[in-house]
């Protein structure tokens, strides 16, 4: 009986292993778990909006109590194979973990007022139809836009690109509006911000080449769109927005600081983040960019760098009630030798472009009823000129 004891209690141990190795390492729980935790970080790398929010929901507390987990305390009870299933499945958190603001957050979740908020934009550009090119402008697509903000606060004049101006919506419209302008062109959007002005670029010409053979790879597209800014913050979201509008192979993003460029560069070519010369374009864009004198004159400057001679630029932005500095750019533009035709938004195409995206103005940062809106079309000369002291 004794001896039946024993066979049983070793039996019962050798089961014991069995089902603890059988528990972690071969179970649908097991990869299941890697599945969830690989999707979770697949999250945290592309977008870290809602991995926040899913931090603040009580995974990250999860996440923490794996992390910690000692393994080798429990090396009588596991297999090697087991031990290399848990270590597996810690990578994974702390992969989660190293890329969260801050970890492990705190269970807070959000309101449901508040992650609606949290939600992305939904830009729908239509081009304006006017009496005089009504039946040619019909034939142009709109295009739609998704754009998540930057939730983090801001805490200085240099975050403005955390949101949503109103001048963006209207140069999206005039460009969707005016395709020609973009078709076949290198185009570069600066103080890009979220990004719309670009993307909404960048989903013209992907348009426009849906019925080519032809396919752009991604490194192709460095002559088609870039999408530029000097806040790293806002650049990773403009990555964001890139991919969550499955448009990368017609755009990327840059870092371009306005104040490191000289406004001297004739033949166009302007520095970047790395102080690399870049090739200059063909069309350049920007949209309240403005907010200083000092912006004035350093956006001047840019454009004259980035551009090719000849090339051409579209600037809105609010007038000096709500802009300052932005008095003074068509002053600096001329001291650079370029021609500069100055519009009110209010009287462009028939006087609809303002007033057709009313509904889209409204999810915009900073916009009031009657806010008036100046755009600025800029042409660097074929020929170099003398300069205006």
């Amino acid at each position: 009986e004794k001896k039946d004891d024993d066979e049983d209690s070793t039996s019962s141990s050798q089961c014991s292993s069995e089902l603890c190795m059988e528990r972690i390492t071969n179970t649908p729980e097991t990869y299941h778990l890697h599945r969830v935790l690989s999707l979770h970080l697949f999250v945290a790398k592309s977008d870290p909006t809602l991995a926040e929010e899913m931090g603040r929901e009580g995974s990250h507390l999860v996440l923490s109590r794996l992390a910690r987990l000692d393994v080798y305390s429990m090396v009588d009870t596991l297999t090697e194979d087991d031990e290399d299933a848990v270590v597996a499945l810690q990578d994974l958190a702390c992969e989660i973990g190293s890329l969260s603001c801050a970890f492990p957050m705190k269970y807070s979740p959000y309101s449901a007022e508040e992650l609606l908020r949290r939600l992305p934009l939904n830009f729908t550009v239509k081009p304006v139809v006017t009496s005089l090119a009504g039946a040619q402008m019909k034939k142009h697509d709109e295009v739609s836009i998704l754009i998540n903000q930057v939730t983090v606060r801001q805490s200085a004049q240099e975050d403005v690109g955390f949101v949503m101006w109103p001048s963006a919506v209207i140069l999206s419209s005039w460009v969707v509006s005016k395709p020609h302008l973009v078709h076949g062109k290198r185009v570069l959007e600066i103080g890009a911000g979220c990004g719309l002005v670009g993307l909404v670029t960048a989903g013209i010409m992907k348009a426009n080449d849906s019925n080519s053979a032809c396919i752009p790879r991604a490194e192709e597209c460095h002559s088609k769109v870039l999408l530029t800014d000097f806040n790293d913050v806002v650049l990773q979201n403009i990555e964001q927005n890139i991919q969550l509008n499955n448009i990368a192979n017609f755009v990327q993003k840059e870092k371009l600081d306005f104040y490191s460029q000289s406004g001297s560069q004739y033949g166009g070519g302007w520095l970047d983040g790395f102080g690399k010369r870049r090739q200059p374009v063909d069309l350049v864009l920007a949209a309240d960019v403005i907010c200083k004198p000092e912006d004035a004159v350093a956006a001047a400057n840019t454009i004259f760098d980035c551009l090719t001679p000849g090339g051409e630029a579209f600037v809105v932005s609010a007038d000096a009630m709500h802009r300052f500095g932005v008095e003074k750019f068509e002053s600096e533009c001329l001291r650079l030798g370029m021609k500069v035709l100055v519009s009110d938004v209010q009287e462009l195409l028939d006087g609809q472009l303002l007033s057709s995206n009313t509904q889209s103005l409204e999810l915009t940062s900073g916009f009031v009823e009657g806010m008036m809106l100046t755009m600025f079309h800029v042409t660097k000369p074929l020929k170099k000129e003398v300069r205006q002291s």
